[in-house]
């Protein structure tokens, strides 16, 4: 299995836009519809931040409990943002997740998803894990720099006017997606979208996070030394996502092609496991809620806020699927 090839992108953070680094970005999205980064700023630091984070899923049952989302812990205030255990019943992926939307909320169309997309975070208390909030949310401040520097530099690259993407590059929308693969129970059963059985391996490694593409503008991606996480390129070839100290992965979300053509379409992934655990950190960068955008499938402009909830129309309800307005 061929690998997603590393781009050194410390001179995006330079004076002058660099040309080679600007061709490199554009062709690997072109090609192999994805990239790894080395050399951004923050890259020193980034595995012990990433360890701190990932510490929140071995902190008490009743710590994380606490931070639930409704759909779990009925008592819970928060829709969308905060923790998701386990699934119980079988799923797209046997994971569980902790979520980190826009600080201070951002205002939203007023859509039956609206009191979701204007929620608060939740965070676990300074007592129980000190300085995690702000190791968070400078881990986002990172991510946001480097999602619109390679975004402009892969415009660049592509003879695409980089300012098409302000609406992305500018935004304060985003999403912080911490997530931890279990070892998945005896008999838990995978599915594909449309609710059959998932075939499990895949070159002899299990299946843990079916084929799917992400939702908004560009992902970047941590993950430990387990590996696991594939990128298909345009090509169709499936391709593993290197590990090591200091690399991030990056690929593209639903709606960079209505910018910047296929060369920024969509990236199919997959997750294979390991005989142990899994962690991995994802970043979504997205545009703001009541941002105007193009649906990847050209159909009329509309607000984000409403692209995401036709694309999950039950993700931002209440348990029961009551409209949650405010």
């Amino acid at each position: 299995m061929s690998e997603v090839a590393v781009v050194d992108i410390a001179s995006l953070f330079g004076d002058e836009p660099d040309p080679a680094t600007d061709n490199a970005i554009a062709g690997q999205f072109a090609t192999e519809a994805a990239i790894v980064v080395s050399g951004f700023p923050g890259s020193q630091t980034l595995e012990e931040r990433a360890a701190y984070l990932r510490s929140f899923f071995a902190t008490p049952d009743h710590v994380r409990r606490g931070l639930a989302t409704r759909r779990h812990e009925p008592g819970n205030p928060n829709l969308y943002r905060g923790y998701n255990p386990p699934p119980v019943k079988p799923h797209w992926s046997y994971n569980e997740t902790f979520d980190v939307g826009p600080e201070p909320p951002l205002p939203a169309p007023d859509l039956s998803s609206h009191a979701a997309f204007t929620e608060e975070n939740v965070w676990p208390s300074d007592v129980e894990m000190p300085g995690w909030r702000d190791t968070a949310l400078s881990y986002v401040r990172d991510c946001k720099a480097i999602a619109a520097a390679v975004i402009r530099s892969a415009a660049r690259g592509l003879g695409v006017d980089p300012t098409k993407f302000d609406v992305i590059c500018e935004s304060e929308n985003s999403t912080l997606r911490l997530l931890h693969y279990p070892v998945m129970p005896e008999g838990f059963e995978l599915l594909n979208t449309d609710g059959s059985a998932k075939a499990h391996l895949v070159d002899g490694r299990p299946t843990i996070t079916r084929e799917h593409i992400d939702t908004g503008g560009l992902t970047i991606l941590w993950q430990d030394d387990q590996g696991g996480l594939q990128m298909k390129g345009r090509d169709e070839v499936w391709r593993d996502v290197p590990t090591g100290d200091g690399l991030l992965s990056i690929h593209c979300g639903d709606l960079l092609s209505t910018i910047g053509g296929a060369a920024l379409a969509s990236t199919p992934h997959r997750v294979l496991g390991t005989s142990g655990e899994r962690f991995s950190i994802g970043y979504f960068i997205e545009p703001e809620f009541m941002s105007q955008v193009m649906a990847p499938n050209g159909a009329e402009a509309k607000s984000y806020g409403q692209h995401l909830t036709d694309a999950f129309p039950t993700r931002f309800l209440p348990p029961g699927g009551a409209a949650a307005t405010g």
